[in-house]
This record gives C-alpha cells, structure tokens and sequence, in this order.
C-alpha cells in the first residue's frame, strides 16, 4: 500500500523494520556475518532517523576486509540504542555517535561512541558489575548485561566489552571478538 500510495517514507521504514524483524528471529542466537550485522544496525538507523525526524549523525566506519567474518548476532544494536537513549541529549539530537569496526590482534574491535553525556566511573562499575540489578532511571542495564554475558559465554577472557565514559564528553564502548 505504500508503493501504490508512493509514499517512500512508509515503505523504507517497514523495510527496515522487515529485515530487522528477520534477522533477529531467523535462527536466533546464532552467528551471522559482520557484513549482515552492519546492514541491520543500518537498518535500526533508518527506523531511528524517522523516530527523530532526521536528527540522528550517525556514521560507520567498518574496515571492509571484516564483513565476511562472523559473529554472534544482534551485539552491536543494543549498545547503539543506548549511545542514541542515554548518551545523546533528547532535545539536542545532532551529537555525532561513530560506529567503527577494525582489525585487532586477538580478532575484531568494535566501537560505538557517543560525544555526549557521559557517566561517572561509579556508574560504569556498576553497569558492568551489577548487570540486571541496574537501575539509572528508565534504563536497566539489561541490554548490556545480555551483550556482556554472551561474549563472556561463548568466548571467556581477553574478549569481552570496556567502557570508557566522561561527564559531558561521552562515551566509548569497545566490544572484542575473535575472528570466525
């Protein structure tokens, strides 16, 4: 109907929403390549865009030598939902958050970073440490929590997630994987 009625706008969300929807229930908690990880994330974006009526900056910078490489899915959505909710100020939308994905020693290092409010190092102890007891607000802490726990499951130490955070400076969040 939002073809017929050429209304693109429709139409680029529900495909957003379709390949999102897809990804995450076609054999869930399996790996998946960085390639298609990147694309659904681009895909959360898009739907992320239309919320905020453009006001997103978002930009990705993956070294492309990665994308064929796979990993556990949906790890990267939820640290990138919680740059957007509690790393950006609400009523100032157009802070710049980088995605960038690049060749480690031990494997791939992802990294979300956010250039806004930032968190005290109490409470990124406490979000690590505390997981699913976390409680700031309206944020639960849940979603890191489950990135945490499975890297943690499925592959033990070095591997794992960092935060690195300021008051008013931002947020940095590093995911390490090995190459598969």
């Amino acid at each position: 109907m939002a073809m017929i009625a050429k209304t693109d706008n429709i139409r680029k969300i529900i495909e957003s929403l379709s390949a999102l929807l897809t990804h995450v229930f076609r054999e869930p908690n399996s790996l998946a390549p960085i390639g298609q990880e990147i694309k659904v994330l681009e895909s959360y974006v898009h739907i992320m865009q239309v919320r905020y009526g453009g006001k997103l900056n978002i930009q990705f910078h993956i070294d492309d030598t990665l994308l064929n490489y796979s990993m556990p899915k949906m790890l990267l959505q939820p640290i990138l939902e919680n740059a957007i909710f509690h790393g950006l100020d609400q009523q100032n939308m157009n802070e710049l958050i980088e995605v960038k994905a690049i060749r480690h020693e031990l494997g791939v290092c992802f990294s979300i970073t956010d250039y806004g409010k930032g968190m005290t190092d109490e409470q990124i102890s406490e979000l690590l440490n505390q997981g699913e007891k976390y409680q700031r607000g309206n944020f639960s802490g849940i979603g890191v929590h489950n990135v945490l726990q499975r890297i943690e499951l499925n592959y033990g130490h070095p591997y794992g997630v960092e935060i690195d955070s300021k008051l008013d400076r931002g947020t940095i969040v590093t995911i390490l994987l090995p190459l598969i």
